[in-house]
């Protein structure tokens, strides 16, 4: 079994991250009618407050 989240709801998800989701949801409405945004860039807030989030994996886990 595969579970990925943290909880079933809004209120389970850190402080943090509801803020960049917000943020970037604000981001992309603000900018769609923007072109030039097809690069799939991340505004710096929302870079910085996911940041401590993100998991580097050097190994694919197989061998377990």
């Amino acid at each position: 079994m595969f579970r990925a989240g943290f909880g079933a709801g809004w209120a389970d998800i850190p402080a943090d991250l509801a803020q960049a989701v917000l943020l970037l949801a604000a981001h992309y409405y603000e900018y769609r009618d923007e072109v030039s945004l097809s690069q799939g860039c991340m505004p710096f807030g929302v870079s910085s407050l996911i940041e401590r989030y993100r998991t580097v994996r050097l190994l694919t886990g197989h061998g377990r």
